[in-house]
């Protein structure tokens, strides 16, 4: 008997034994787990990503979807995703502090890891601000990679329609499939996030920057337009008028007359902030592919119609909003102010006063191939509070001043080839509409670079100013 108690006692020493060594491995490997789990510290880390205020705040989910705890200074490893959840962040670099990128709120960064000297990231939504003291870091922006050289400055905006890309000093190279694209200081690019791409589309979408871009909240903070060497004379018409360079109309024309009692709405979406146009309080369709609206059978009510429009980005958020005026001669509706005399633009027409005068250009229905026209116009002291062109109010006329200006800009979107009609409204201190006259346009094409000598211009072309 005694030998089978010893029997199981020495079996039970023995497991317990075994069961001490496995706890002590796994305590081991536990330690291990959460060592490396740390990730490298922030002397060892390539790149970490810094809050800029005690207000802004940020998560970090790791390759396995798991979140990481946030501080105000944070090294990143491969794969982390980084979201700015209010205020804004930057990425540091432990290689070279002369290079940043700065996250606006909403702004999700995947860090890729770092390839043959370079930190790799894929810019998933909203706006990166790029500062490149060296050719050290790339971005994958799905289907193209884009890299800047040295000493380059550069914003990159992206959401589900848009993709758009600002250079702003030195350059960036962009890689399709290897082919390449340079994009050089001054110039943006913005294509559909949605298209098949070729090197030839993004070729021809290449420009010059839009001024728009450098007016929005985000570019102010990293002070885009310092980098800027000439800046515009004029900014653009806010956002009022037939798009203020979100969005433009191509039919119906602000200020143009149909004969029909309603109208199919098109235009080109021109900024890839814009997610949502609501139009007449219905929801326009937008193609991002073709990077175009429509709206079919808005419906006219009297002879001069206001078509209201507000366009939103993605969140819900009100971007621009504003008005496109349209007449039509149809029978049975009630009267408004369209007469339908003019054979030229088509508009009404009003009785002169004297005290309001566009003394520039001196045609009234004006013809150049100009891409920028000054219009210039005198007021009787004291006759009118303030001015509006296309509802755009003006911020050269100065509260019962006696001149004011506008530019009609090409590059700004409020002047097109073919018949541009520019509505003048003048109006007292209770807002009040007191007097109101037309201007029109008719911007000719470009000569061509063959010698072709167009039509020639009948109405007195002049340099605008």
């Amino acid at each position: 008997m005694r030998n089978r108690y010893a029997d199981s006692s020495d079996s039970n020493a023995l497991w317990s034994r075994v069961l001490i060594g496995l706890a002590a491995v796994i305590f081991v490997a536990l330690i291990i787990k959460f060592m490396s789990s740390g990730g490298p510290s922030l002397e060892d880390a390539s790149v970490t990503l810094r809050l800029t205020d005690t207000t802004s705040s940020a998560e970090i989910t790791g390759d396995g979807n798991d979140p990481k705890s946030v501080n105000a200074n944070t090294p990143l490893v491969e794969l982390d995703l980084v979201e700015i959840r209010n205020g804004t962040g930057q990425i540091a670099f432990r290689s070279n502090q002369n290079s940043i990128l700065n996250m606006n709120t909403g702004t999700k960064l995947r860090y890729l890891g770092e390839v043959e000297g370079k930190s790799n990231f894929r810019l998933e939504n909203k706006d990166l601000w790029v500062q490149a003291d060296t050719g050290m870091v790339s971005f994958d922006l799905v289907g193209v990679t884009l890299t800047p050289s040295s000493n380059t400055v550069m914003n990159i905006s992206k959401n589900e329609l848009f993709t758009t890309i600002t250079v702003l000093q030195g350059s960036a190279s962009l890689n399709l499939a290897g082919s390449l694209l340079e994009i050089t200081a001054g110039k943006q690019l913005n294509y559909s996030t949605l298209k098949t791409l070729t090197i030839e589309d993004l070729t021809t979408r290449l420009a010059d920057i839009n001024p728009d871009t450098l007016s929005t909240d985000w570019m102010k903070l990293n002070n885009a337009s310092a980098y800027v060497t000439t800046a515009p004379t004029q900014t653009t018409p806010g956002t009022l008028g037939t798009g203020g360079g979100l969005i433009l109309f191509d039919s119906p024309v602000d200020e143009s007359t149909v004969e029909t009692k309603s109208v199919t709405i098109a235009g080109r979406v021109l900024s890839p902030n814009v997610g949502r146009i609501i139009i007449n309080g219905s929801p326009a369709t937008i193609d991002p592919v073709k990077q175009t609206f429509s709206l079919g059978s808005v419906e006219l009510t009297t002879k001069e119609n206001n078509i209201v429009y507000r366009t939103f980005d993605v969140a819900g958020g009100l971007l621009s909003k504003g008005v496109v005026t349209v007449y039509t001669t149809a029978s049975g509706l009630s009267a408004g102010t369209t007469t339908g005399t003019s054979t030229r633009a088509q508009v009404e027409t009003y009785k002169a006063d004297n005290r309001f005068k566009i003394v520039a250009p001196s045609s009234d229905f004006y013809e150049t191939r100009e891409t920028k026209v000054k219009i210039e116009g005198r007021v009787t002291a004291g006759a009118a509070h303030h001015i509006t062109i296309n509802d755009f109010r003006l911020s050269s006329f100065k509260v019962g001043g006696t001149s004011w200006y506008y530019f009609a800009n090409q590059q700004f979107g409020n002047m097109q080839e073919g018949v541009n009609t520019y509505t003048v409204r003048y109006f007292d201190a209770q807002d009040n509409e007191i007097y109101k006259q037309l201007f029109v346009i008719k911007k000719l094409p470009a000569f061509t670079s063959t010698g072709t000598k167009p039509t020639p211009i009948t109405s007195g072309e002049t340099t605008a100013n």
